[in-house]
């Protein structure tokens, strides 16, 4: 059986990689929206009027890296326990 400290260090080293990739995504969002404020155009009265395709667009690839980004994350470090529990059991002990 996989001990508790081993399950929760692989917790530990999951949120750490998932605030990597929530950081990675969000400067992408962020960046999509200041960008389409900044190259939006003129419209009625002189108010600038935001690119909606640039700020949709960075939104969207910015959610898909989180998602498939915490995703991975958490599919190979499930791996990596599970290849040291099984490595475990199946390797001979030594006398």
């Amino acid at each position: 059986m996989v001990t508790w400290s081993r399950v929760f260090r692989g917790a530990l080293v999951y949120t750490l990689w998932s605030i990597i990739w929530i950081i990675i995504g969000a400067v992408i969002i962020i960046g999509g929206i200041y960008y389409g404020y900044i190259s939006g155009t003129y419209g009625l009265f002189g108010i600038r009027e935001p690119n909606w395709g640039i700020i949709l667009t960075a939104g969207i690839i910015g959610y898909i890296i989180i998602s498939l980004g915490t995703i991975a994350a958490l599919f190979k470090i499930l791996a990596e326990i599970t290849a040291e529990e099984v490595e475990k059991r199946v390797k001979p002990s030594v006398s």
